[in-house]
């Protein structure tokens, strides 16, 4: 009488090893015949720091709590996000980042953004972009910083030495998404 063997049980190491061997993108074309289509989706992020991405200029705002002065409130930006001070360039971006700012941070009452006057009347954001806003009637002495508060989004010059909470920003990342949609054959 022959012995019969029993199968090997399937382990999972087997298991892993099988879906490792499977063509995916077979799968994925064999599933869009029958109405089921997967496709990868892009859109920017600012990972994990309690940061908003422009919808205007695709860069992301970080509000920073801790009060520093400007060139140091720069400096962190620059260390630690490989960034500047936030530049603002039009009225939606400076709208949407005080709303996120006393919706997340509503301890703080002004901020630091990335705008300074030089001398000879050279306004200049920290990143070097163009200065292509700024809110009507505001204007800087020579050597002066700009700051805004967060209660009536009003912007203000002062000394740069003093300490105040800021925004950062940063080139937003992209991060992919896997997307499913049914499509309609007929």
């Amino acid at each position: 009488m022959a012995r019969r063997n029993k199968p090997p049980a399937v382990h999972n190491n087997d298991t892993a090893s099988l879906l490792k061997k499977i063509n995916w993108t077979a799968v994925l074309i064999v599933l869009c015949t029958f109405g089921y289509c997967f496709y990868r989706a892009s859109r920017p992020s600012c990972g994990y720091n309690n940061g908003w991405v422009s919808d205007y200029t695709r860069q992301c705002f970080i509000p920073i709590p801790q009060e520093m002065t400007f060139h140091d409130a720069e400096a962190y930006c620059k260390a630690k996000f490989v960034g500047h001070l936030a530049s603002i360039h039009n009225d939606g971006d400076a709208s949407a980042l005080n709303h996120h700012i006393r919706m997340v941070f509503p301890s703080i009452k002004y901020y630091y953004i990335g705008l300074n006057k030089y001398a000879c009347d050279n306004y200049m954001w920290q990143d070097n972009t163009d200065v292509n806003f700024k809110p009507p009637g505001f204007d800087m002495e020579d050597g002066s910083c700009a700051y805004i508060k967060s209660e009536d989004r009003r912007w203000f010059e002062g000394v740069c030495r003093h300490k105040k909470s800021f925004v950062c920003t940063k080139r937003a990342d992209t991060v992919y998404d896997l997307v499913w949609k049914l499509y309609n054959r007929e």
